[in-house]
């Protein structure tokens, strides 16, 4: 399956934006997409190339906004509930800031372009991290499932 080249028009600009890299090579981000739970919040984005094969992996970003309470929190397994789970390997703190009453952290990962394909074609996406401490399943908002449907619609 691959890759259509950028466009112009339509919700592209909106839903995420594409690069021409050396060698000819497409880099596509995909803008942040809300998860959300009764008190903790989750923003994903999304890089990958056009120069992948079924193997590639794709870099998954997501910040995690929760309760102050979980300030030490450190995710040790993330990913994705579609009809069955994706998981997101190499999680990495990239950083964390604690405000007035909520605990921000970054976090990096990265998930193989099959299960990325899985998940722009399933149904009813959540999205999960773990931690020694808390867990949690935060789920896509209708607004986040119509952009995931038509993310897979523009890009290939």
């Amino acid at each position: 399956m691959g890759v259509r080249p950028a466009s112009s028009g339509g919700r592209a600009g909106k839903l995420y934006e594409s690069f021409l890299r050396e060698g000819g090579v497409m880099q596509y981000y995909i803008k942040p997409l809300t998860f959300s739970s009764s008190q903790e919040k989750a923003e994903v984005d999304f890089v990958y190339r056009s120069n992948f094969s079924p193997d590639s992996l794709v870099t998954c970003n997501f910040s995690l906004l929760l309760p102050d309470t979980f300030r030490d929190l450190t995710a040790t397994e993330a990913g994705f509930q579609t009809e069955e789970v994706v998981s997101l390997e190499e999680v990495q703190k990239l950083y964390a800031d604690s405000g007035k009453s909520k605990y921000h952290v970054r976090y990096s990962a990265k998930m193989r372009y099959e299960e990325f394909l899985k998940l722009l074609t399933a149904k009813d996406v959540s999205f999960q991290f773990k931690a020694k401490e808390h867990s949690t399943n935060m789920s896509a908002p209708t607004k986040t499932e119509r952009h995931i449907a038509d993310l897979y619609q523009q890009l290939f």
